[in-house]
């Protein structure tokens, strides 16, 4: 048995269908954008990730090849704590291997190197992460990024000026 229908019935029955095919296929469309904008979106932050550590790689070439110039002011500075020893006077360095005094030279380099960029490693970190936290969580990053920067510098001048003379 078929059913007739009235033209004006037919007419809004293909006229639904069209509307739901239509919005099916909006559908379709803004699920592909939406995963497009998601892949994007990972992309934007892939990209920022490669920018900051670029930026962080040059930085740190830099600053070793600035330090590297100047390597006998570097290596004073570090050593001033054993020359101004009241119990020993040391007058020179002695090196047994004629590698060794390149080698301490660069290893002096890239330690320091890493403790001047060591703030610029936490400000990229920081600025990285800062986008996809809460704000409560943003100021437990930013207390625990200023306790590291503080300890960091308190070790520094405590070995330097407390330690190592004592030590020696």
């Amino acid at each position: 048995m078929k059913w007739d229908l009235n033209p004006r019935y037919q007419t809004i029955l293909q006229f639904s269908r069209l509307a739901l095919s239509a919005a099916q296929s909006f559908i379709r469309e803004t699920n592909n954008t939406y995963k497009m904008n998601k892949n994007y979106a990972i992309l934007n932050h892939i990209k920022e990730l490669e920018y900051r550590i670029i930026y962080l790689f040059i930085s740190f070439i830099l600053c070793f090849l600035t330090l590297y110039y100047f390597i006998n002011e570097t290596t004073y500075l570090c050593v001033k704590p054993l020359i101004v020893n009241q119990n020993i006077q040391i007058d020179n360095l002695i090196f047994t291997d004629l590698s060794e005094a390149f080698i301490c030279t660069l290893k002096l380099t890239f330690i320091l190197t890493n403790y001047s960029i060591f703030n610029l490693i936490l400000y990229h970190i920081y600025f990285f992460i800062i986008p996809g936290t809460y704000e409560y969580e943003q100021k437990k990053i930013l207390r625990i990024f200023s306790f590291s920067i503080i300890s960091i510098y308190f070790s520094l001048v405590l070995t330097y000026y407390i330690f190592i003379p004592l030590f020696w």
